[in-house]
């Protein structure tokens, strides 16, 4: 929590308390798709899953041409 002066807030026991968002930004342990829903809401989540499934798709067809075509980049 960012306090109106704009420092973090510390807990008693001195540890810093998360602020919103944190858990989003955490690399050790990325959200499953019911966190990200629950974030975004679930009209956005609905394209942001799209989109997901796109660059999937995308990026799995064009690494099968390259490697069929011998390219490199």
């Amino acid at each position: 929590m960012i306090s109106p002066s704009g420092t973090r807030v510390t807990a008693a026991d001195g540890e810093t308390l998360p602020q919103i968002g944190d858990r989003m930004a955490d690399k050790s342990a990325p959200p499953d798709d019911g966190a990200v829903r629950e974030w975004i809401g679930p009209e956005a989540f609905g394209r942001w899953a799209k989109l997901r499934n796109w660059i999937d798709e995308y990026y799995l067809e064009r690494a099968v041409f390259i490697r069929k075509h011998s390219l490199s980049f």
